[in-house]
């Protein structure tokens, strides 16, 4: 979706749930601006785990959330009425998969940063790796804490069809994994400029 259909559905989603309150100047002429609700004394927004919109809103660009507060998300997400970001940062969160999809509908997104999150099915099994991975067609840069690997993990990995090559992987307080799997998919999906980088959980026993 290009920037003229992206505009135009948020345009219809404003017609139809009501003009939506915005914080920057020079608004759309279907949206209504006010003043940014900032603390007095600091210049971020106060933590809190009660959110409430008016409206459903589109997230065109980028997605940064870190927080202490692990719901803030699960009560976002109910609000986004389409997620464009190709830029996605997420720190700190619990989320059903099935939310965690939503902000991936597009397929747009190029980089993605999951650090300390608990991404789970409705069973509360954590997500694997690759089915996290598979949202993301279009990804270049990835990054991830405790990632949950299989055995067949990177050879589904290496089957999967990107549309790039990816210039930077990184895996935090990983484990193991079997090591011809994991090359298999490094030759698919990284060139020689591509920086692949693992760092090992404290006491793992590596067998790479």
């Amino acid at each position: 979706m290009d920037d003229y259909e992206t505009k135009n559905a948020y345009k219809e989603a404003a017609e139809k749930y009501g003009p939506p309150i915005v914080h920057w100047k020079n608004p759309f002429n279907f949206e209504i601006y006010e003043e940014e609700a900032f603390d007095e004394k600091k210049s971020w927004y106060k933590p809190t785990s009660n959110f409430h919109f008016d409206h459903p809103f589109i997230i065109s660009n980028s997605l940064h959330c870190e927080t202490p507060i692990r719901n803030v998300m699960k009560n976002i997400i109910p609000f986004i009425f389409r997620c464009c970001a190709k830029y996605i940062q997420i720190h700190c969160q619990d989320l059903l998969f099935k939310e965690f999809k939503v902000l991936f509908e597009e397929g747009n997104v190029e980089k993605l940063n999951l650090s300390v999150n608990n991404i789970i099915n409705s069973n509360g099994e954590k997500i694997n790796l690759e089915d996290i991975l598979e949202l993301t067609p279009k990804l270049k840069y990835f990054e991830i804490t405790s990632p949950k690997i299989e055995a067949e993990t990177f050879n589904k990995l290496a089957k999967m069809k990107f549309e790039n090559k990816f210039k930077s992987f990184i895996l935090r307080s990983f484990i193991n994994c079997d090591a011809y799997e994991m090359f298999e998919f490094l030759k698919k999906h990284f060139d020689k400029n591509s920086k692949f980088l693992i760092y090992f959980e404290k006491n793992t026993d590596v067998n790479i």
